[in-house]
């Protein structure tokens, strides 16, 4: 069950460190069941983007759940430093937290 999604374009303020190969992408807070029985936990939060290629995993339980991985999908740039490399996605995973955590206040909020 998607929950939320926002849009990304490519910014100077990620000068050399996009990691992605297309100049936007969507992110998708994604929720999946936790367990059996589902009803008696909380669902785990995970994210994926979308792109017009499809929809990426960026973690393994949504590929668990069906989602192509990120790692096969062409718009992971590889890093030009290392040779057999993809870029890091560490900055776009920091900057995926503060956006959960914003988005988790803003659900609280209500």
């Amino acid at each position: 069950m998607i929950i939320k999604k926002r849009r990304f374009k490519y910014q100077k303020k990620y000068r050399g460190k996009w990691p992605f190969t297309v100049d936007e992408v969507t992110l998708l807070l994604v929720h999946v069941p936790a367990g059996v029985p589902a009803e008696k936990k909380e669902p785990i939060k995970a994210f994926a983007i979308v792109h017009m290629f499809g929809t990426f995993a960026l973690s393994g339980i949504l590929e668990q759940h069906g989602f192509e991985s990120i790692q096969n999908s062409g718009i992971w740039a590889d890093n030009p430093e290392i040779p057999d490399t993809k870029k890091s996605l560490s900055p776009f995973f920091e900057f995926v937290k503060e956006q959960a955590i914003a988005w988790s206040e803003k659900a609280n909020e209500k």
